[in-house]
């Protein structure tokens, strides 16, 4: 599945024919994303909605959200680029075009009477190498990578370095065994081989420091403020990219698996939380606190950095830009959900508890969470 395309399945493809239906749009621009459980959310022609479907039908869940042309554009670009969050997403106008950005790779945009759709980039040969980030990091069994690679004359990937292991020699025949032919170096050898992917000459002559991976889900001991701000300060945004963005080094530095020793990885896999996103799915809630005996020290900032992290979903439930949920914690580790308001009983409440239904945190005693989700 390519990263723009919708997810497969029965139940998927029920809830973008009834997306077709409601919006109403095209079957071939609706794209259809599995949020957990049995709940998808459909986007396009500038609207987005969540259904609950089962064996037979579904049913939307909630109020179908209108878009601006800026939203479905951060929404698109998540997926096309690999990105924590729509709202990491930077988007810039050039012209009759969009610029969207997110870790230093760049795609654009157009928009049109049913919505907005990439229309290429002006770094094909970075968006690529993005774009095996998922393969990558499979091969390497960790939440965060730097490689370096180098080119020969044609632009082909000839070398790939990386912390924890010898150097790779991809234009050189290697003879694997069979106890080496599993192995991390062997995937990742066989992914670049087949990605078959060609710099731009004037990345030939230098050494290419690429970063994959390190930088979703969101961390559990990230404040709700924090995860706010995230969304809302381009200070932030700016920072996360720097961080990482690709750079180049020139060709006669020392050697590359120097080069590519990363020393950051750690740290960014500490801050980052471990596992990766899947192209196919949304991004998944920071993961469970432990189930042993000991409740978290602050077991309120876990609930809320949760349903930060959810935040979308949540809000696509409803057609307001914030929401207030009330979270009530019990030692049985049962949270109780609720909105506020006219929204109390409501098919919106029923559709924000779907979204959040693994949240499941152990207290001390019954704790009460006000939480604005915006």
């Amino acid at each position: 599945m390519t990263p723009d395309a919708s997810c497969g399945g029965a139940r998927c493809a029920q809830a973008k024919a009834q997306a077709v239906q409601e919006f109403p749009c095209p079957e071939r621009v609706v794209m259809v994303r599995h949020v957990r459980g049995d709940t998808f959310r459909a986007t396009g022609c500038l609207h987005s909605a969540v259904y609950a479907c089962d064996q037979d039908q579904c049913a939307r869940v909630g109020v179908k959200r209108s878009l601006s042309q800026q939203d479905e554009i951060r929404y698109r670009a998540r997926y096309e680029l690999l990105c924590a969050s729509p709202q990491r997403v930077k988007v810039e106008t050039t012209g009759k075009k969009y610029r969207a950005v997110c870790r230093g790779v760049t795609k654009l945009y157009e928009c049109g009477p049913y919505g907005c759709f990439s229309s290429g980039s002006e770094e094909p040969f970075l968006l690529a190498l993005r774009q095996l980030e998922p393969e990558v990091l499979d091969c390497t069994q960790r939440p965060a990578m730097k490689l370096a690679l180098k080119f020969d004359d044609q632009g082909r990937v000839a070398e790939v370095a990386g912390k924890g292991f010898r150097t790779i020699r991809l234009r050189k025949s290697v003879q694997l065994s069979h106890e080496t032919r599993g192995g991390m170096r062997a995937c990742i050898r066989e992914t670049f081989r087949k990605a078959e992917l060609v710099a731009p000459p004037e990345q030939r002559e230098t050494e290419l420091v690429f970063p994959f991976g390190g930088v979703f889900p969101r961390p559990e001991s990230e404040s709700a403020s924090e995860a706010r701000a995230g969304a809302t300060q381009p200070a932030e945004q700016s920072e996360e990219n720097e961080r990482t963005k690709p750079r180049t080094m020139p060709s006669s530095s020392p050697a590359s698996s120097s080069a590519a020793e990363n020393p950051a990885a750690a740290n960014d896999s500490k801050k980052d939380g471990p596992g990766k996103d899947e192209p196919g799915k949304e991004a998944e809630p920071p993961s469970e606190p432990s189930t042993s005996e000991e409740p978290p020290a602050n077991p309120s900032a876990v609930v809320r950095a949760a349903i930060d992290a959810e935040s979308e979903a949540v809000l696509a439930c409803v057609d307001k830009k914030r929401i207030v949920v009330v979270a009530t914690l019990k030692p049985d580790e049962n949270v109780s959900l609720s909105l506020r308001g006219s929204l109390t009983g409501s098919p919106e409440e029923e559709c924000v508890r779907s979204v959040l239904s693994e949240l499941s945190v152990r207290a001390s005693e019954e704790t009460r969470v006000v939480h604005l989700v915006r």
